[in-house]
This record gives C-alpha cells, sequence and structure tokens, in this order.
C-alpha cells in the first residue's frame, strides 16, 4: 500500500488527465468516519503532480483528497 500527505497550496494548471486503472484511495474524515472509493482519473498538474478524481452516486466528480484529515492510503 502506497501513501502520501496531503500538502494544500496552489494548484497548478491542469495539463492532462489520465484513466484510474483500478486504483482505490482508503480515506478517514476528522470525526473518524472511514471509506474506500475507487478512482475514476488522476488530473496531471503542470508542476509534475497528480490529484485521484471520484464521483460520488449522482455523478459528481472531485478531489478525492478534500475533506481528508491529513493522509490518504491510495492502493491498487
Amino acid at each position: 500500500m502506497y501513501g502520501f500527505d496531503l500538502i494544500r497550496g496552489d494548484q497548478a494548471a491542469t495539463v492532462g488527465a489520465i484513466p484510474g486503472g483500478g486504483w482505490l484511495i482508503d480515506c478517514a474524515d476528522d470525526q473518524g468516519n472511514t471509506w474506500t472509493t475507487p478512482i475514476l482519473t488522476w488530473t496531471v498538474h503542470a508542476d509534475g503532480t497528480a490529484t485521484p478524481i471520484t464521483t460520488d452516486r449522482d455523478g459528481v466528480t472531485g478531489d478525492a483528497t478534500e475533506g481528508l484529515s491529513g493522509r490518504g492510503e491510495v492502493c491498487c
């Protein structure tokens, strides 16, 4: 399992997107709730970073790292 620490700052421009490729993200919020969700796509930014994007049951997409308490575990 691979992990990442969230670093917030100004996000560089998005320059591309690649398929999620079966990756999953295990998340926890500040209230201690946990969940696992598939990554729909990765947006690739001009500074070389990538952001995992997920979708909810209504088809609304969003940054999978928003609302996390500071650490997410991403695995394939």
